[in-house]
């Protein structure tokens, strides 16, 4: 359960027992042990007290987790070494991307296979078309922008979750740009008067 969900719920169950103890809750709804203990060591006023402290601090624990900001997943990712390929030849199979760096490899009518993680290349080469297979919707729905913004070559296939075919899109036509209207003369200052 998320922390602030908790915070909220804890707090308003805190806030109405508080509010039905100042209100009279008497022993007909608490029963009679619970009100014996009433009665002796802790009164009313004092369960109160407990009451609006733990409310205020669960609800004070809820606000600061609500309004930190944790790492996320890339930050955290970074920080792990990357698995490093040297000088591999990859002929027809899968190729993971996630958490590897490859370096001096050849990757031959290959299936990349990504889902966000951090990757580096170094000096590879790649012969024939190239294939991704992606897990993640998120980015699926990124490449199908860059699709669009005819920013992937149309012999890059991109298979999304369920191995779902990148769907195609016309990519955005590209007008050349009208030339800026040229600013008329000013005139001199014969030309005023």
């Amino acid at each position: 359960m998320d922390a602030t969900l908790f915070t909220l719920i804890t707090g308003g169950l805190q806030a109405l027992v508080a509010v039905l103890l100042f209100m009279g809750w008497d022993r007909k709804f608490i029963g009679d042990h619970f009100s014996q203990k009433l009665k002796g060591s802790l009164t009313r006023g004092s369960l109160i007290v407990i009451l609006a402290f733990g409310g205020l601090l669960f609800s004070g624990l809820g606000f600061y987790r609500a309004f930190t900001v944790l790492p996320c997943v890339e930050e955290a990712n970074s920080a792990l070494p990357l698995t490093v390929i040297t000088g591999r030849n990859f002929l027809n199979e899968r190729v993971p991307l996630d958490g590897m760096e490859y370096q001096y490899c050849t990757f031959s009518h290959v299936t990349f296979v990504y889902n966000g993680g951090i990757v580096d290349f170094h000096d590879n080469t790649i012969n024939g078309p190239i294939r991704l297979v992606t897990g993640r919707s998120t980015l699926y729905r990124t490449f199908m922008l860059l699709r669009g913004l005819d920013a992937i070559k149309a012999d890059f296939s991109v298979l999304g979750p369920n191995l779902t075919p990148l769907q195609e899109v016309e990519p955005i036509r590209r007008v050349a740009p009208t030339p800026a209207p040229s600013p008329s003369p000013s005139p001199s200052p014969s030309q005023m008067f």
